[in-house]
């Protein structure tokens, strides 16, 4: 009999893997045992012989509990080791973390069935999970993931928990945040006049109540507080609008169930997939006709809206006892953090209040995904819970770095051992509480991980808070121009920064301070063999009225278009003389492609003002989706600018003059789409390119997607973001591997050197 030693690495922990060991060792009739490490999962056991070993090993990674992602796993012959059985063991907390974070994972089909059985011990238990299912990340305070590692801590499970915890037959066996009614979380309800003394029960059916008489209600999911109420009330859905101080802004919606979902959506095999996964994201679908919803109150002027299905089961009881579709968004005011700790201001945004007493250690916004509408590729629109913070690259090329990010979209990345956490959104930073709570997450997940960075990185922009923020650190603080950050998180994630070959990066977005002064944003880029050249962009044009420009499509059009454009009516008297005047005076220049969008959106008539950021891309796309919906998705021509030049004055004239010859909007918003798909092509013909790769935020754009997707010849291989999405939230990770591989080189330290890694 011989001893082995099996070390797997990966998200390993909180999903149930040494339970599964266990009834796996049982069924070999293997004795060894079992434990959570800071490096992942470690199997020693007997054997009868090496190909035993190995079937043993083999059936470990393709059998592994379905929230597991096995990275890494090796086996090893080691001193003999008499077992008389197989045990689980205790975690070792000791040495330096070198595994991924879990993220928190959603309800899941067995808890959910339990949850609604009347014959079970959980019925209506709003806190129910297993080993496969429920908070993770957001309730952590350490690693291991152990119950003491966690807010679950302070409730110690009754003896009926105990039992199943300790029952290697039950599915719940070794479930570290294993509760019941009796042992559990508490239920906490509030109004204006303090706490109501209820049942728990009683505590939901007031809810239930309150939402059907038109209230609204701030709920505590897992990562923090969510408002809720009636999808069809319109005079409910006014009132949030004017507590979030949200005009326009899409609400998300919350279905009881996948029918509800099928009855007032229609969605894809892929979408219906990804509403039913772990992470249990918001997915953005097409409604039906006759659904049951107020469209244009739940999202004013688009033909989609964000859905999700109750990813909490206090939300799953709620949404089943209401039965009909729940505008579901964040508890916070516009512009701000979301709330996750009971707060007084919660009842400035809702008429009642549903807390609990499990704490949120880690706050984060539901996860927004979308897809293309021809080919059903994955978008991600926004990466937190159910999706953050561990990014899989399994590699110690960027320990020892700490990148801060941009400001539009806040995350920040870690480099640490083997591993790399990039953080759940955490807002658009202008703000304070937003940089509040930005410095909250990142002093706790760096001080829980361990890490002691030697290196941070921060974005060309002097005034950014992020950059403001390296600067306070006694670290070596390197500049990463924004773009290039963007282009090399793509092709990190696609393993093309060894290329044998140039990569053409494509990086269109809204703002980004590039090397020049002036203000980059369609940016056509060559990296080759460590280096990043600026190829081509659109022409230049200026700047208006500061950050005010991005709020105001017009400004955008006025700025390209000048003053014998017909843009008068759009302004008063007065603004257009100031404007006007400004644009003479203006030095800065930019190159946006999102004000580009802005220009279109604002000539075509569609918007002029927006309230939130993007709404002017999302109304354009939306147009030229219909005249391909109603025409078929062949070409209907595109603008013919010299693409050698890409004349953004010339592109937008030649709109203006479709616009007066009374041409289809729809068709005026497809020529566009197709013009920057041509230069594209265009670039790609002209540096004989096989390779091309796509960030920045205009790349949210399904359609925009899917007509590149179209047009490329055959023999391009094109690449898109994956696992984060192409706004800003990559540029942490971007700035990373900007130093790694064109600014150092080498790695900062390697993991061989780190002896401490364990």
């Amino acid at each position: 009999m011989q001893t082995y030693r099996i070390h797997i690495e990966g998200i390993v922990q909180g999903v149930g893997f040494r339970p599964f060991v266990k009834r796996l060792a049982e069924r070999f009739e293997i004795s060894g045992t079992v434990q959570n490490g800071l490096d992942g999962v470690r199997i020693i056991f007997n054997a009868k012989d090496p190909d035993h070993a190995q079937i043993f090993l083999d059936t470990c990674v393709s059998e592994a509990p379905k929230q597991s992602r096995i990275d890494h796993y090796s086996m090893e012959l080691v001193d003999s080791e008499r077992f008389d059985q197989f045990e689980l063991c205790l975690s070792a907390g000791q040495g330096v973390l070198n595994a991924p974070i879990t993220p928190d994972q959603g309800l899941c089909k067995q808890c959910s069935e339990e949850l609604l059985d009347p014959a079970n011990i959980r019925y209506g238990y709003p806190f129910i999970s297993c080993t496969d299912c429920g908070p993770r990340y957001s309730i952590l305070n350490g690693m291991p993931f152990d119950r003491e590692t966690t807010t679950m801590d302070l409730f110690p499970m009754c003896s009926n928990c105990e039992k199943e915890y300790n029952n290697v037959d039950n599915r719940r066996f070794y479930s570290q945040i294993n509760s019941c009614p009796e042992c559990g979380i508490q239920l906490s309800l509030w109004t204006a006049s303090g706490e109501l003394e209820m049942t728990a029960q009683e505590k939901v059916d007031e809810v239930i109540k309150a939402l059907r008489s038109g209230f609204i209600v701030a709920v505590k999911g897992i990562g923090g507080f969510l408002l809720l109420c009636d999808a069809s009330n319109t005079k409910s859905i006014q009132l949030l609008r004017e507590r979030k101080v949200r005009p326009d802004k899409p609400f998300a919606v919350l279905c009881p169930s996948l029918e509800s979902i099928q009855s007032n959506f229609i969605p894809s095999t892929a979408e219906q997939k990804a509403l039913q996964s772990a992470a249990a994201p918001i997915v953005i679908l097409k409604p039906r006709k006759g659904n049951l919803l107020d469209l244009k109150f739940v999202s004013p002027g688009l033909d989609s809206v964000g859905t999700m299905l109750p990813y909490a089961p206090l939300l799953k009881v709620i949404a089943n006892q209401f039965m009909e579709p729940l505008v579901a968004t964040s508890a916070n005011k516009s512009g701000q953090p979301l709330i996750y700790k009971y707060a007084e201001e919660l009842l400035d945004l809702a008429d009642i209040v549903l807390d609990h007493n499990r704490e949120v250690t880690f706050p984060q916004d539901d996860s927004v995904v979308r897809f293309t509408p021809f080919t059903d590729h994955q978008i991600v629109m926004r990466r937190s819970r159910g999706l953050a913070p561990s990014y899989m690259a399994k590699s110690n090329e960027l320990d020892g770095l700490l990148a801060v990010g941009a400001e539009m979209k806040g995350t920040f990345a870690v480099g640490h051992c083997d591993q790399v956490y990039i953080s759940q959104y955490l807002g658009q930073l202008g703000s304070f509480d937003n940089q509040e709570n930005y410095k909250y997450v990142l002093n706790k997940l760096t001080s829980m991980i361990g890490c002691n960075p030697e290196v941070v990185l921060h974005d060309l922009h002097e005034q950014y808070f992020t950059t403001e923020l390296a600067s306070e650190y006694t670290l070596e603080q390197i500049s990463v121009q924004h773009h290039e950050a963007h282009m090399m998180a793509v092709l990190y994630e696609h393993s093309q920064l060894e290329s044998n070959e140039p990569v053409l990066g494509v990086v269109w977005d809204g703002t980004g301070a590039g090397t020049d002064g002036a203000v980059w944003g369609s940016e056509y880029m060559v990296y080759d063999d460590g280096h990043i050249d600026r190829l081509a962009h659109w022409d230049y044009f200026p700047v208006i009225a500061g950050d005010k420009m991005s709020k105001e499509p017009r400004l955008s059009a006025l700025a390209i278009l000048g003053e014998n454009s017909g843009l008068e009516k759009k302004f008063t008297n007065q603004e257009w003389s100031y404007y006007s005047k400004l644009r003479k005076q203006e030095s800065l220049q930019t190159s946006s492609m999102g004000r580009i969008f802005d220009a279109v959106a604002s000539v075509l008539g569609l918007i002029d003002v927006s309230s939130y950021e993007g709404q002017a891309a999302m109304l354009l796309e939306q147009l030229a989706l219909k005249f391909y919906i109603e025409n078929g998705p062949n070409s209907p021509g595109s603008y013919d600018i010299p693409l050698d030049s890409l004349n953004t004055y010339e592109l937008l004239d030649m709109i203006l003059d479709d616009v007066c010859q009374e041409i289809e909007p729809n068709k005026i918003a497809a020529k566009f789409h197709e013009t920057l798909v041509s230069s594209i092509s265009h670039m790609i013909h002209i540096g004989q390119f096989q390779k091309v790769a796509f960030s920045g935020g205009v790349f949210q754009n399904g359609l925009l997607v899917d007509l590149i997707q179209f047009r490329m010849e055959d023999h391009v291989q094109t690449y898109f973001h994956q696992q984060l999405s192409p706004n800003d939230e990559n540029i942490s990770l971007g700035q990373m591997v900007h130093y790694r591989y064109i600014q150092s080189k080498e790695p900062l330290k390697t993991f061989k050197q780190q002896e401490q890694c364990v």
